[in-house]
């Protein structure tokens, strides 16, 4: 496969797992998302919207060997190892990559309610599968 095809079958990648679906949130810790079929630069997207008030939510991805014991992946985010979404009343979308060659087999979110009563939060990834050739 040439790399034109190659690159061009990775855009066209559909979105692949919800790390944490969209629900009112003030702390969760997501389930592992197997990502062994996936790799290259994946995308994370952080979807909120207000719940109660203006809020600002940390975001964490993490990820694991075998589904059980888990660690911050330190390529996602700035300081702290994460990123944060907060919004005024009004919905907002994040996208931020992540290099999936870089992370063991499993992926998942943590997010924490920094201030605010609540958001409503989601998080995605959007990955292009592996390609052989």
């Amino acid at each position: 496969m040439t790399a034109l095809n190659r690159a061009a079958s990775q855009m066209l990648a559909p979105p692949t797992a919800p790390l944490l679906p969209p629900k009112v949130d003030t702390a969760t810790t997501g389930t592992g998302v197997d990502i062994s079929a996936y790799e290259g630069l994946g995308i994370i997207t952080l979807l909120t919207g207000a719940a109660a008030g203006a809020g600002i939510m940390y975001v964490q991805i993490e990820d694991s060997a075998d589904n059980s014991s888990f660690a911050a992946v330190a390529a996602f985010g700035p300081t702290g190892n994460g990123r944060t979404a907060n919004t005024s009343g009004s919905n907002q979308a994040l996208s931020y990559a992540l290099d999936l060659d870089g992370c063991r087999q499993y992926v998942r979110a943590v997010s924490v309610l920094v201030s605010g009563t609540s958001l409503i939060l989601g998080v995605g990834l959007s990955a292009p599968k592996k390609v052989s050739g």
